[in-house]
């Protein structure tokens, strides 16, 4: 039995468009999970990404009375970053002199608890040593 090339030209072109239309499902069912993705993981996803914003742009530090603060400091266009961090946390945002940068400082104890208790495994540790 011979079978001519336009069959299997056929079959071809129907496994290919069966294969791609079971793409296309999975692709619609992941982004609509992702699309509905519940409060908890929008909040993973803040927690990390300020983890990674203390860790590249900030720090927590201890004055010589003995105070405890978190600070992060980024250019200007950013400061929309740090209000959304002010809204959380609390904290105050203000505007570094003498450079275009602004600040986010945190230093009551309840919001540095509740700020370490969201960031617990998520910084990288470093220490810096003052002279």
């Amino acid at each position: 039995m011979k079978v001519s090339r336009t069959s299997k030209n056929d079959k071809n072109r129907a496994n290919q468009q069966e294969m791609l239309n079971d793409f296309n499902v999975r692709i619609n069912k992941a982004l609509k999970e992702h699309n509905s993705s519940s409060e908890t993981t929008r909040t993973v996803s803040f927690n990390e990404w300020l983890g990674g914003l203390i860790d590249a742009d900030g720090g927590f530090y201890v004055s010589k009375s003995g105070y405890l603060s978190c600070e992060i400091t980024v250019a200007l266009n950013e400061v929309e970053s740090l209000h959304k961090i002010k809204s959380r946390f609390g904290g105050s945002v203000s505007v570094r002199s003498k450079v275009c940068a602004v600040r986010w400082r945190l230093h009551k104890k309840e919001g540095l608890i509740h700020l370490l208790d969201r960031l617990n495994g998520l910084l990288f540790y470093k220490t810096t040593t003052v002279h």
